[in-house]
């Protein structure tokens, strides 16, 4: 199984880790191409990566979730959704 995840900051990496160790097959989503140089897995934009995988796990701002899900639609059909955000706090 792929698994997406959409962005790559502190629950990013910790979901990353926990699913390679797993055994899963690993894609992060990120906002800007830039950042990919940082990240030790395959990455693509949003897009890109909700398109690719099974599963898709949200690891970016609870106030950015919304729009990005809105965004993604067509290629969230039939996949399986993992929402990490949290209301409480901004970040």
């Amino acid at each position: 199984m792929k698994i997406g995840i959409l962005g790559f900051g502190s629950v990013g990496k910790k979901l990353a880790k926990l699913f390679v160790d797993a055994g899963y097959e690993v894609m992060i989503g990120l906002r800007d191409a830039k950042d990919a140089t940082e990240v030790p897995y395959t990455t693509g934009s949003f897009a890109e990566v909700a398109g690719q995988a099974d599963a898709l796990a949200l690891a970016i701002p609870y106030a950015a979730s919304l729009a990005a899900l809105k965004s993604l639609a067509p290629e969230l059909t039939g996949k399986i959704i993992i929402d990490n955000t949290n209301p409480l706090n901004e970040d």
